[in-house]
Formats: structure tokens, C-alpha cells, sequence
């Protein structure tokens, strides 16, 4: 029980809330900023996939970059990304800029998940929760 209560294990706990609350406001938001725009279901429809399609190109040199410089630099960098987007669908005036919020968090999900999946794996006893890295290839 005592292992539970390390640093980097509430450190990890605490940025994954974070993490997860500002996509859930993200996913929650955007595509009512869009209706809101007056924008048609095809440019909703773009733009929502947009986040999952830069996902598919980035993950693996991002998890590659994780190895090289640290996993902590691209969970932090994951999540500013996150914050900067959803600044920027505060203040959107026209549907390009949520697409560009939409890149900005697909860019921030692709280093900040397999970085974090990977520091489970580095920081629990006995490599438990490794499996996790490998199958983000962190």
C-alpha cells in the first residue's frame, strides 16, 4: 500500500486529470463553437477528424523522440498544446481556427499519451504497466 503513495506516482496521477478534463471540455465545445459559426456538417465532419488523423502520422516518431529526450518534455509539451487549443476556441472568430485547435490537441494527444504510458512503465515496481509502452510503442 505503501507504494502507492510516491511522488511520481501522485505526479502522474495529477497531470492525467488535467489531462483528461481539458480534452473532455475540448470534444464538449468544439463542435459547438462550430454549430455556433454557422459552419456546414461536411466542415464539422473535417474538423473533427483532423484530431485523430494527426494521430496516425505522429504517434510513433513522437513515442521514437520519447526515447531520445525523456518522457516528462513531451507530457508537458502534450498538454500545453491542449491548453493553447482551448484558448484558441475561446476566441475563434472562424471554423480555421478550431481546425488548427483540432491539430494542436491531435499534435498534443500523439505526445503526450505513448510519453505517458511509457513513464507508468518506468516508474511502477516491476515493470507493471510496461505491457502499456509497448502497445504505444513508447
Amino acid at each position: 500500500m505503501n507504494n502507492y503513495f510516491r511522488r511520481e506516482i501522485f505526479s502522474a496521477i495529477f497531470v492525467q486529470i488535467f489531462s483528461v478534463f481539458s480534452l473532455s471540455i475540448f470534444g464538449a465545445y468544439y463542435v459547438i463553437v462550430l454549430d455556433d459559426l454557422k459552419v456546414t456538417a461536411i466542415i464539422i465532419g473535417f474538423v473533427l477528424t483532423t484530431r485523430n488523423l494527426v494521430q496516425i502520422f505522429l504517434r510513433v516518431p513522437f513515442s521514437e523522440l520519447s526515447q531520445i529526450i525523456g518522457r516528462k518534455p513531451l507530457i508537458i509539451t502534450g498538454n500545453l498544446c491542449y491548453t493553447i487549443a482551448l484558448g484558441m476556441m475561446y476566441y475563434a472568430s472562424h471554423w480555421t481556427f478550431v481546425l488548427i485547435a483540432s491539430l494542436l490537441v491531435g499534435i498534443g494527444m500523439s505526445m503526450h499519451w505513448p510519453a505517458f504510458f511509457s513513464y507508468v512503465g518506468d516508474i511502477s515496481d516491476g515493470n507493471y504497466g510496461r505491457i502499456q509502452g509497448f502497445i504505444f510503442m513508447g
